[in-house]
């Protein structure tokens, strides 16, 4: 969910299941990285962490 300064809603998505780790994210400059290790992933493996940057964009 995405809030403005006075905690109005201005927009939402929805994560696939079993595919983003909702403790691994971190804010930057281009958005937030949210974390593509879940462990209950087919793909999921120890040895790396992959992060996926998502970046609000107004919507018209």
């Amino acid at each position: 969910m995405i809030f403005d300064e006075d905690f109005n809603l201005l927009g939402e998505t929805l994560m696939p299941e079993r595919t983003y780790y909702a403790f691994g994210f971190f804010v930057a400059q281009e958005g937030l990285y949210f974390q593509r290790s879940h462990p209950d992933h087919p793909d999921y493996t120890e040895d790396s962490l992959v992060f996926r940057l998502f970046k609000p964009v107004p919507v018209q």
